[in-house]
């Protein structure tokens, strides 16, 4: 823990994005958890969003 919130001292917002995609960065700082549920909420967003406005779309005009 003293080690993420060191890494996030030094290097703040860039830090959290190449922790996101990096495993061990990810599991030393627990820090990294509010970009984790972040860009889950984006990524399911981006993915379940058109198939559901999509088949919408497809029902109406069938």
């Amino acid at each position: 823990m003293p080690r993420g919130h060191k890494f996030f001292e030094r290097w703040g917002g860039p830090g959290v994005f190449v922790g996101r995609f990096s495993g061990p960065l990810r599991a030393s700082a627990p820090v990294f958890q509010i970009a984790n549920i972040s860009s889950a909420i984006l990524w399911v967003t981006g993915i379940l969003a058109p198939g559901a406005f999509g088949l919408k779309w497809l029902q109406q005009w069938m």
